[in-house]
């Protein structure tokens, strides 16, 4: 069992801050849970280990944060509200065009071959599709959505959009819309730089084919 630790001093970044004149949120959490009975030996390591990366983090070239800041928001978004989104993106189109076959769903959700078999067996498992053999083509399987799986994805993007009100509620409209600009411009930037990179790496080996050729007839 752990023994009390009385404290007169922040113990968590070195500054030595008196606990009644504790202002920043490393030093608030501590009091609030040194207030609570929380405050163990193990718990001060902990807390020192995470101010210490805090710090460290502070250090990295801006560029180098933004990177680490902006993946985070993507682990949360993907592992937290937008999961099951490969397989939502199937059934609203379904629900919208209707029936088609698996190629032909392919080519709209832009997905390769082996995944969505994967998750169309997981959803045909769940009764929210059904895949038949094409009457007049035996080698063309059609894929429908039920009414399960109607009802479904009404549901999903119902709770989409509380979820995603919940997820900017930190920040007022006018700060959402300079987001939404600069996320705007990261991204038609980022784009840019794939497709350029991607036109030369295939220009490159286009060349090299070239000189390979004149090296032979040579």
């Amino acid at each position: 069992m752990n023994k009390e630790i009385k404290y007169e001093k922040c113990p968590i970044c070195g500054k030595g801050c008196d606990v009644n004149e504790l202002k920043c949120c490393r030093g608030k959490k501590f009091i609030r849970l040194l207030n609570n009975g929380e405050i163990t030996e193990e718990k001060v390591k902990e807390l020192k280990e995470q101010s210490k990366k805090r710090e460290e983090f502070k250090k990295l070239p801006q560029e180098e944060r933004l990177m680490l800041m902006i993946g985070k928001c993507g682990t949360i978004l993907n592992n937290k509200h937008c999961g099951h989104h490969g397989r939502g993106r199937i059934l609203r189109v379904l629900l919208e065009k209707g029936t088609m076959t698996q190629s032909e769903l392919q080519n709209i959700i832009d997905i390769r071959s082996g995944s969505l078999s994967e998750i169309l067996s997981k959803i045909e498992e769940k009764e929210l599709i059904i895949r038949e053999k094409d009457e007049n083509d035996k080698r063309k399987v059609n894929i429908s959505i039920t009414e399960k799986g109607k009802e479904s994805i009404l549901l999903k993007e119902e709770e989409l959009k509380n979820r995603s009100k919940e997820l900017f509620n930190a920040i007022n409209e006018e700060e959402q819309q300079q987001l939404e600009v600069i996320l705007s411009k990261l991204l038609k930037s980022w784009r840019g730089n794939i497709a350029h990179g991607e036109h030369m790496k295939s220009h490159g080996r286009c060349k090299h084919k070239k000189h390979m050729k004149e090296k032979e007839i040579e």
